[in-house]
């Protein structure tokens, strides 16, 4: 068996990670010359000790950040017995945006209200739960088949924290659920929701959430799970990632980042926006800066300073010319 698979995270923050897994056979010895070892699908110089099974790799030059990787190890033991473990990580050296809360997806997730709804989380998934009384329609296990919380009467018709007679989603906070039945080769970037409605543990990729096809007794569907991250990257910029995030969502909550008004960006500043350049970017699904950014008008006082630590020969001296 290959285990202790590392790193096995999202957001790793070292660009250059130590990658190790540790091989073991309980036919006996592990056959050391079996061992291929890649990273992204290129075998790489790794180590390996025999008396641990430890086999690991630390890359020589920086990873792409803002990137999944992908490992891999195959080996034989003496008996001829193999075995092939993949797995991912993902680097990102930058803060991601809140984009918890259902209000940030009903920009884009249209909320079809209905008598008996509880709110936008019922609304959102009304073509496949409905939440207006007919219990045979109510499709719990759509989501309870996934976290931790188990779905059984006392979800909705008793509180668990005695507060309330009538207890709907998003009215018990002190709740933490975590996500179960999940990729065993894909790291979760929410491992417990952040706060009671929280769409992005279920929407996530590595979610193996489930939802039901026609009146099946069996969840088969997988959701399609977003990446919020990844489907915010910012395209053929190039000249802008030696200083910014590839991703807008990375991009816009870093320190300093604030709309117009002086708020934080969050979702809704660009999906609620009147700006027109922002409307159209968005309905284009044009993610690069310059359709929301003019350069000139952004870098101009910037670069025109260049020489003010370029011209330096050394970081230590554009660190003083500063």
């Amino acid at each position: 068996m290959v285990s202790n698979a590392i790193p096995f995270k999202y957001g790793v923050k070292n660009l250059k990670p130590a990658i190790s897994a540790t091989i073991t056979s309980p036919n006996g010895t592990i056959n050391g010359d079996s061992i291929i070892f890649k990273l992204d699908g290129h075998p790489v110089g790794f180590t390996y000790d025999a008396g641990s099974g430890l086999v690991s790799y630390t890359p020589s030059d920086a990873l792409e950040n803002e990137a999944y990787h992908t490992v891999s190890i195959a080996a034989s033991d003496l008996s001829g017995t193999s075995i092939n473990k993949e797995w991912k990580f993902y680097t990102n050296t930058y803060p991601d945006m809140k984009d918890s809360n259902i209000s940030n997806c009903t920009s884009c997730h249209q909320a079809n209200r209905i008598e008996g709804s509880n709110g936008d989380l019922e609304s959102v998934h009304i073509k496949k739960l409905y939440f207006n009384g007919t219990h045979s329609n109510n499709r719990c296990d759509n989501c309870h088949n996934y976290i931790s919380v188990p779905s059984n009467c006392s979800q909705c018709h008793e509180d668990p924290d005695g507060t309330f007679a009538y207890a709907p989603h998003g009215s018990t906070p002190s709740i933490k659920y975590q996500p179960t039945n999940v990729d065993a080769t894909m790291p979760l970037r929410v491992t417990e929701n952040r706060e009671m409605n929280d769409c992005i543990l279920c929407h996530q990729p590595g979610s193996q959430v489930k939802g039901y096809t026609g009146y099946q007794s069996t969840p088969t569907r997988l959701l399609n799970n977003h990446d919020i991250p990844e489907l915010h990257k910012a395209n053929n910029e190039p000249d802008c990632t030696g200083c910014h995030a590839k991703s807008l969502t990375n991009e816009h909550a870093r320190d300093g980042r604030q709309d117009a008004n002086g708020n934080p960006i969050t979702c809704n500043t660009c999906h609620q926006s009147t700006n027109p350049a922002v409307v159209q970017a968005i309905k284009d699904k044009n993610t690069s800066c310059t359709s929301c950014h003019s350069r000139d008008t952004v870098h101009k006082d910037i670069h025109s300073k260049c020489a003010t630590c370029h011209s330096k020969g050394s970081y230590e001296d554009s660190r003083s010319a500063n």
